[in-house]
């Protein structure tokens, strides 16, 4: 259901952008999923059962975005899960004290075991492909979705884990290196069944688990915040996300507009969320339309105000040049005349001037 539902809510999502009779946007969904979460943030006496809830919320929005946020693991996680259920898992030495090699070796099925061409049913194998799929299939894809979400975006600012920016458990080293530590461990299972049924080759080398591991191994230290990311990274500074349509997100930013602490953005844009349909009408879109509004009133005004400035600025800087270019001239002209110019227009002056000069 993890697995399948979520890329199916997808594609008609993707589906409803070419057809409107499928009203359906995973966008709007996740950001109403983003928006509930931080509501629960807001309030501390959300409900007696707020943790369970917001736990829910929590991994319905990781799931949710695994199909695009990591595609590789998705198809991988898929492909895997058809091969244990219809094709062999390995081939192992079953029946040790048989005279043939035919007779001693048998392939690996979740249904039984196939020996000399003989379907036998086994509650055995049930047992170990429960165990196998459970730990080593559901397990590691969960690390994987819980990779997709970050501490920055769920919790709101206007919470008191918002400001002190509290990490999830997922992105501290010690629970990278405890992941690694679970891989080790299923790996290690795969190891003894080898040493019991048939040693390395064809148990371990010709072995759908072993090739799953080592592939989940990879991604565990390099791929999307995986231990090496993570370690590279330890010493960065977190920039907190400031969530579309949560006003106490955007108010809790505007409080110290000076810091760079926040970062403006759309939760659900185009480019991480292909399928976003911006047609579909909720609370949240609406709240989005009105707040860019305001903010685009907002950079109009100063735009305005920064036009004025400048054509104030321009404008005394011309009258000032002007002034000074008319007046440099009629300084020049009465410092090459001198007095005379002053003694042959006396009616230029007033009569204090007239009695003095005389």
């Amino acid at each position: 259901m993890t697995l399948m539902i979520p890329k199916i809510y997808n594609d008609l999502a993707r589906k409803s952008i070419d057809d409107q009779s499928y009203p359906v946007s995973t966008a709007s969904l996740q950001n109403r999923l983003l928006l509930k979460i931080h509501r629960i943030d807001q309030f501390s006496s959300y409900g007696p059962f707020q943790f369970i809830q917001r736990q829910l919320l929590l991994w319905t929005l990781r799931f949710l975005r695994l199909p695009q946020d990591q595609p590789l693991i998705w198809y991988t996680t898929f492909t895997v899960q058809l091969w244990l259920l219809a094709l062999p898992w390995f081939q192992g030495e079953f029946i040790p004290s048989a005279s043939t090699d035919a007779n001693r070796y048998g392939t690996f099925y979740l249904w039984g075991l196939v020996l000399s061409k003989e379907w036998v049913p086994l509650a055995d194998t049930w047992k170990f492909a429960i165990m196998a799929v459970n730990l080593d299939v559901g397990f590691l894809y969960r690390f994987f979705a819980w990779r997709c979400t970050q501490s920055t975006e769920l919790h709101c600012l206007g919470s008191s884990k918002g400001q002190r920016q509290v990490r999830q458990i997922n992105e501290h080293l010690w629970f990278k290196a405890l992941e690694v530590i679970f891989w080790m461990w299923r790996f290690s299972v795969i190891i003894r069944l080898a040493n019991c049924y048939g040693g390395v080759w064809p148990t371990l080398i010709v072995n759908i688990l072993t090739v799953w591991l080592v592939f989940m191994g990879v991604m565990l230290v390099i791929g999307k915040n995986g231990l090496l990311p993570t370690f590279r990274e330890r010493h960065r500074q977190r920039v907190a996300v400031v969530a579309n349509g949560c006003r106490a997100c955007q108010r809790a930013a505007n409080v110290q507009p000076s810091s760079n602490n926040y970062q403006q953005r759309t939760t659900i844009s185009h480019q991480e969320h292909p399928y976003h349909e911006p047609g579909v009408e909720h609370h949240a879109l609406e709240e989005q339309r009105f707040n860019s509004r305001e903010r685009d009133e907002h950079v109009l005004i100063d735009r305005l105000d920064e036009n004025d400035m400048e054509e104030n600025s321009s404008t005394s800087s011309h009258s000032s040049g002007a002034s000074s270019s008319a007046t440099r001239p009629l300084m020049m002209h009465s410092r090459g005349t001198g007095t005379s110019n002053n003694r042959q227009y006396p009616n230029h002056h007033d009569n204090g001037s007239d009695s003095k000069l005389d």
